[in-house]
């Protein structure tokens, strides 16, 4: 009777082990990519800017060295694993455009910014021009 209680107890200790998932270890690759970053990258940073706010670029393929990628990955627990991937692109030494999953979150307000400097800069020049007549 005591062997049947002790076979059944350990049965019970064993078959309980595989109600518990052990726990995984968070995974971290790349260059890690936040808002705030691509939110301080403007059009016309240098590379030494860029590469003082985004860090050095995972990839920068010697083919291509007016490209700079940046990818992050990471993988939670048992959750899927998430990717973001964010490619600069230079013209010369300066900052053309970004392309990716994240895109500044002020890009509308520096474009109409850049439209409306340009506005008064236009009606500066037509003030100056009809004072000087």
């Amino acid at each position: 009777m005591q062997r049947i209680l002790i076979l059944i107890l350990s049965l019970a200790l064993v078959g309980g082990c595989s109600l518990f998932r052990p726990h995984r270890v968070d995974i971290n690759q790349g260059n890690v990519i936040e808002q705030e970053q691509i939110d301080l990258l403007e059009l016309g940073m240098t590379k030494r800017q860029v590469q003082f706010v985004m860090g050095t670029p995972l990839l920068a393929d010697p083919f291509h060295l007016q490209r700079w990628d940046y990818v992050y990955s990471i993988k939670e627990g048992y959750n899927p694993r998430v990717q973001r991937h964010v490619a600069l692109f230079f013209e010369g030494d300066f900052l053309d455009r970004l392309e990716g999953q994240l895109e500044p979150a002020a890009a509308e307000t520096m474009v109409a910014a850049s439209e409306a400097e340009a506005e008064r800069t236009r009606r500066i020049t037509r003030v100056m021009e009809e004072l000087n007549r």
